[in-house]
């Protein structure tokens, strides 16, 4: 999801720092968000924070570290926060 949400030609995985709180049982359904964010001083670089939940619990987090071609700004709607 993080390489996914970035929307660039080009995107790679620098870094992936993630916690599985629990297990998640067959038929539940699980909702991700993912927030991206530019790292200043760093052109071609996001940060992207993962939360995956099961109603309101939290079962998934993941801080990854990405790579993308910056040729446009990257991110949701095309803007880097």
């Amino acid at each position: 999801m993080a390489v996914a949400i970035i929307n660039d030609e080009i995107a790679l995985t620098a870094s992936a720092d993630i916690r599985f709180v629990r297990s998640v049982h067959l038929g539940e359904k699980c909702i991700a968000k993912a927030y991206v964010r530019s790292i200043p001083g760093q052109k071609g670089k996001a940060k992207v924070e993962v939360f995956t939940y099961v109603g309101e619990e939290m079962v998934f987090q993941g801080n990854f570290v990405i790579y993308h071609s910056g040729g446009e700004d990257s991110g949701e709607g095309g803007h880097l926060e």
